[in-house]
């Protein structure tokens, strides 16, 4: 039972949640076809709509493109053209995450421990970046408690057995 109730709220409906927002699509579901004594979910039916609620969300690249009476001559850094921009939200929150784990591991690291991050928590809190920096400063701290009492020498491998052992426990 408690599998269908973690597949119900992290696939169904976080993917329900995320392409209504995201997206010109939407869907709605139901059990199709139950089974044997438990009444196993054997079959699910989706029904795919338009999302007229959908508005296609206006980039600031594509924003500052289409201005064409914008001018960039003396513009300071943070207004240069779109093409000159340097870290997209994404690589913010990835170096905010390295901070968590005292700028230890690589960014591919850090993006390897955000990916079990995803696997093994809520839609809610890995859209949180704040959320996901405390995680893996409680991890981060266990990890270096534990490398106390007896040195660890892979401690990336170590930092991802930690997080992996919580995706076993769900």
């Amino acid at each position: 039972m408690r599998q269908v109730l973690v597949f119900k709220i992290r696939v169904l409906e976080a993917s329900q949640e995320t392409l209504a927002q995201y997206t010109d699509i939407k869907f709605d579901w139901e059990v199709a076809v139950r089974r044997g004594r438990g009444g196993k979910i054997t079959s699910i039916r989706f029904k795919i709509e338009k999302n007229d609620n959908y508005v296609k969300q206006l980039s600031l690249e594509d924003y500052l493109t289409g201005q064409k009476h914008t001018r960039y001559e003396g513009a300071t850094e943070e207004f240069e053209r779109p093409g000159k921009l340097k870290k997209t939200p994404f690589d913010e929150k990835m170096e905010f995450l390295a901070e968590a784990c005292g700028n230890e591991f690589s960014t591919k690291e850090i993006l390897v421990l955000h990916d079990l991050m995803v696997e093994l928590l809520p839609h809610d809190v890995v859209r949180d970046p704040a959320k996901c920096y405390d995680y893996l400063t409680i991890k981060y701290r266990y990890m270096n408690m534990r490398d106390e009492k007896k040195p660890i020498k892979h401690r990336f491998s170590y930092m991802k057995s930690i997080i992996g052992n919580d995706l076993q426990n769900v």
